[in-house]
This record gives structure tokens, C-alpha cells and sequence, in this order.
């Protein structure tokens, strides 16, 4: 079967919209980071470029099912110019890496030789875990470690004089202001991984597991799994980048004994932070290999992302 004749299958369009609806989320926040590229470069030759390519003023005129599939493309074209820089271009390429996922998705699953394998796969969608949770004050939670006033007020200047962890306390605080001597709600949620474990735990499983999930653990995600496997569980993963999330939730399951096991390893984390204080550029925790696909033929693809609507339309 070739690749456009598996496009026009109905249950490669149920696929399609299946795998944006149920990233819907994430495909939202790394959307947002883009359009604010876009708003915050709006002269430069590379965005005009994309725009141009997109054919559109405003990203806001365009469903998202239809940007995914846009900025595959256009990753595709041009990943390797020099002009654009790398971080806008990532965020092209993660926004770009759901439709890639499907495309993926298709063309192994199309072929002969995977052909047994698809047909022993059981689908089982989980549906994402969310919790509502206060976080302490930014104020609070470093004052555990400068506690000379100068020192802290010193500390808090040189943390906002620097754009990129400006950007991430007013992300999580909403300022950084008065914001940060108050809690803030935040809504966590379980990473697909834990998502993952935490119902291979339901279903008492566990005695040889592999995880695959499209990005590396983070620094949490990977002491939990290491903690769970003191317990017992053979849980085996494809990688990890030692990042840490605001966001993160934990698992229910041994939550005060993995709690009592890690605070103390975070303090130092902390620690270790503020003393060195040292600006980390952040590698990418995402493969993001989908954005990069083979398939050429983007009119079976835009036909394939139409009918998805559709069915979302009709849902």
C-alpha cells in the first residue's frame, strides 16, 4: 500500500485527529511560544518568510490541525538555513512534530513487514491526569538558603536581570513583582510517562516493562522510575535530561516514601543552583525526529489533516 493510498483510510483521519486532539494541550503551549516569536520578530526577513510560506498575516486565522501540518513542511524545507535562528526554528519544528507523528505513524504501518506486528497492538488511550495544587513563594522557597536579606535581594536582581528566568518566574508566579513573595495555584499534571507506569502499577504489572514515550524523562520522572524499581517493578526507558518541571505532578502510588527519598536530593539541587548561579542553556528533551519525515506528498497530508477536522467537527 502506498503512503497516499493510506492516507484516504478513514482510520488513518480517526488517527490523525485522535493523536492532535489527545496532544492538544502541549501542541497549544509549544503554539503559543511560537506565536510569540512570531509577535516579538514581526520585521524580521526569517518571519516574513514563514508567514509568506503559511500564507497568512496572523497564525490566529488558522486552525491548529492546519499550523502542525504547515510548519512540518516548512521545517522540512528549511531546516538548514543559517538565517533563521535555532530557537524560533525549534519551536517550528515541535509544533510541526504532531502532524510528523502521524506521518510516521502511517508509513511503518503501511508497510508488509510491520504488517503482524500492527495487528497484535491493543490501543488503550489514557486519559491525562490534572491537579490544581498551591506552590510555595519564590521569596519563601529561597530564603531556605540566602538568609541575608542583601544577599536574597542581590540574588533576586541578577535572577530577573536575566530575560530567560524572568520569563520563567513570570510564567509561574505571573510577575515578578510582589508576585513572588505570594503561593501561586498551578495546575500540575502526571508526564505520559508516569501516566504510563502509574497504570501499569493499577493493572499489577511491571515485571519487564519498556517505556517509550517522544521525549527523554525528566529529573523527576527519572527518580520515580528508579525509586519504583527499589520496589520491585523492572520499568526500563529510553533516556533522560535531568530537567526539572514547576508542573510536574506525582504519582499517588508510594507518594510519601518517594516524597521523604527526594526532598532532600532537590534541597541540594537548589543549593547547588544558587550558589553556583549560573545561567544553563537548556538542551532540548525532545527527539523531535517527526517534524523530519521523508513523506513529500503534503497534499495527501493536508487532505488527511481536512478530514480530521471533519471528524472533530462532527464529534
Amino acid at each position: 500500500m502506498t503512503f497516499e493510498q493510506a492516507i484516504e483510510r478513514d482510520d488513518v483521519a480517526a488517527l490523525c485527529y485522535n493523536v492532535l486532539e489527545y496532544c492538544s494541550v502541549k501542541l497549544g503551549s509549544r503554539l503559543n511560544k511560537l506565536k510569540r516569536d512570531i509577535s516579538n520578530n514581526k520585521d524580521k526577513p526569517y518571519i516574513n518568510s514563514f508567514l509568506e510560506f503559511a500564507k497568512v498575516d496572523n497564525l490566529d486565522e488558522m486552525d491548529e490541525y492546519d499550523i502542525s501540518t504547515i510548519c512540518c513542511e516548512y521545517y522540512k524545507k528549511n531546516k538548514n538555513y543559517s538565517t533563521i535562528p535555532e530557537k524560533i526554528l525549534g519551536h517550528i519544528k515541535k509544533v510541526g512534530s504532531y502532524t510528523g507523528s502521524v506521518i510516521d505513524f502511517v508509513n511503518c504501518a503501511r508497510k508488509e513487514k510491520y504488517k503482524n506486528s500492527f495487528d497484535c497492538i491493543d490501543l488503550h488511550l489514557l486519559d491525562p491526569i490534572f491537579a490544581d495544587q498551591p506552590i510555595s513563594s519564590w521569596n519563601d522557597i529561597i530564603k531556605k538558603f540566602i538568609r541575608i536579606p542583601k544577599d536574597l535581594e542581590d540574588f533576586k536582581k541578577k535572577c530577573i536581570k536575566n530575560n530567560e528566568t524572568k520569563d520563567r518566574l513570570n510564567r509561574i508566579y505571573g510577575g515578578t513583582d510582589t508576585q513572588l513573595d505570594r503561593e501561586k495555584n498551578n495546575q500540575l499534571y502526571l508526564h505520559a510517562e508516569l501516566n504510563i507506569l502509574a497504570n501499569i502499577m493499577d493493572q499489577d504489572k511491571g515485571n519487564d516493562e519498556f517505556i517509550a514515550v517522544s521525549k527523554k524523562c525528566c529529573y523527576l520522572c527519572e527518580s520515580y522510575i528508579e525509586f519504583v524499581r527499589f520496589k520491585g517493578y523492572k520499568i526500563s526507558i529510553s533516556g533522560t535530561h535531568k530537567k526539572l518541571y514547576h508542573r510536574w505532578k506525582l504519582p499517588e502510588a508510594f507518594k510519601k516514601e518517594f516524597m521523604e527519598h527526594t526532598l532532600f536530593n532537590l534541597d541540594q539541587i537548589i543549593e547547588r543552583g544558587i550558589k553556583q548561579n549560573s545561567s544553563i542553556i537548556a538542551q532540548s528533551d525532545s527527539e523531535g525526529d517527526s517534524a523530519d519525515s521523508d513523506i513529500k506528498n503534503y497534499v495527501a497530508i493536508k487532505s488527511m489533516t481536512e478530514r480530521a477536522k471533519l471528524k472533530r467537527t462532527n464529534q
